[in-house]
Formats: structure tokens, C-alpha cells, sequence
């Protein structure tokens, strides 16, 4: 802010998305706030998904390896939480493509056995390394209208949806690490940090 200025939220202008201040001679100046595009670049989302690919190939493997070491209802809850995270990636893509999932919530209508599961999440973040990587840059502002599971009507940039779709899982890998520390296994290293590390 200037000297000698006071500044105030502008009141419903472009949705929050301004700022007045109020100079000494009474006159007005707008701070206009960076463009969600100059904040989520293809690149940024290119770099997640590709970051989610290799976290989820990393669960996969630890799970893959060890899911006869859990309790009964830890492995119902894992297996749980792999579907719904699966669903949602699968939910996301439709409404990228602009066409209709028909799923009615966040998870599959009948459970998958393990393996037709781990082949489909692989095969699932195969697809979005390869679309974020045909973006180009403009599109990945672009408004799209789509309808959440219970109905509720949305409308989020298509940034935005990569990076739900990026982000979504890491809360949920770690309910899985969870899990697997619980039975005496180790989960696999999925920070952030690690991956770029894996990258050089």
C-alpha cells in the first residue's frame, strides 16, 4: 500500500477479486489480484500429475506386496479408500471431457478385486499424464459447468480440476501409510520432496 493511503476491500467487485485503496486525495486505485491462470500454469499441473502417478504406483507396489499382512477391516478399509480415491480421479476426468460419469457418489457401485483396481488406477494416471501433457496453456483457464455426485452444480477452471485431481489423494495416501504402519509395514516414501529428488 501507498503512503498516506487506507485501504479497503472493494464491495462485491469481481467477486473479491479487487482491491480498493483510498488515496489522500480521495481518488481510488485498483490492485487487480493475478489471474488464477498466472497462478496454475500447465506446467504446474503437468509436474502433479505427474507427481500422483508416482505416488500411486508407489502405494500400489507397497500394497501389492503386503495386503495379506492386514487385519481383515484394515484391509476392507484400505481397499475402501483405494476405490473412492480411484472414483474420484475417474469422476474428474469426465468432467474434463465434458460428458456424463454416472456415478452417484465417490466410489464404485461394486468393489473391485485388487488387481482389476491396480490396473485401472494405473491406466487412469497414464491418461491424465498424457492429456495435461497435450494442453496447451489456454485452455487450462477455461471455465467448465459440471454437477458434483449429489447433484449440487458446479463450475470450476480446468486448472483447478487437474489440481483437485492432483491433490485429492495425498490426504488419503496418507490414511493408507496409516494403515499399513498399523500392520508392521512401511509405506512408500510419496512426498513431494522425494519424487523431485527421483527426478534428477
Amino acid at each position: 500500500m501507498l503512503p498516506g493511503t487506507r485501504e479497503r476491500p472493494a464491495r462485491h467487485i469481481l467477486s473479491l477479486q479487487m482491491r480498493v485503496a483510498n488515496m489522500s486525495d480521495g481518488s481510488y486505485y485498483v490492485h487487480r489480484q493475478p489471474k488464477r491462470g498466472d497462478i496454475v500454469t500447465t506446467s504446474d499441473c503437468a509436474k502433479l500429475i505427474h507427481y500422483k502417478k508416482w505416488a500411486d504406483g508407489g502405494l500400489y507396489q507397497v500394497v501389492e506386496g503386503h495386503l495379506d499382512r492386514l487385519a481383515d477391516f484394515d484391509k476392507f478399509v484400505l481397499l475402501q479408500l483405494l476405490d473412492h480415491m480411484h472414483a474420484v480421479d475417474r469422476i474428474f476426468q469426465h468432467h474434463l471431457l465434458g460428458k456424463r460419469h454416472g456415478y452417484e457418489r465417490a466410489r464404485s457401485r461394486e468393489p473391485m478385486p485388487f488387481a482389476v483396481l491396480a490396473e485401472q488406477v494405473r491406466e487412469l494416471d497414464d491418461w491424465y499424464v498424457d492429456y495435461v501433457g497435450a494442453l496447451a496453456e489456454d485452455p487450462i483457464d477455461e471455465t467448465i459447468d459440471f454437477a458434483f455426485t449429489n447433484g449440487a452444480p458446479a463450475r470450476m477452471r480446468r486448472g483447478d480440476l487437474l489440481l483437485h485431481v492432483a491433490l485429492h489423494g495425498t490426504y488419503h495416501r496418507g490414511n493408507a501409510g496409516i494403515l499399513l504402519q498399523k500392520n508392521g509395514v512401511s509405506p512408500n516414501d510419496d512426498r513431494l520432496t522425494d519424487f523431485l529428488g527421483a527426478e534428477l
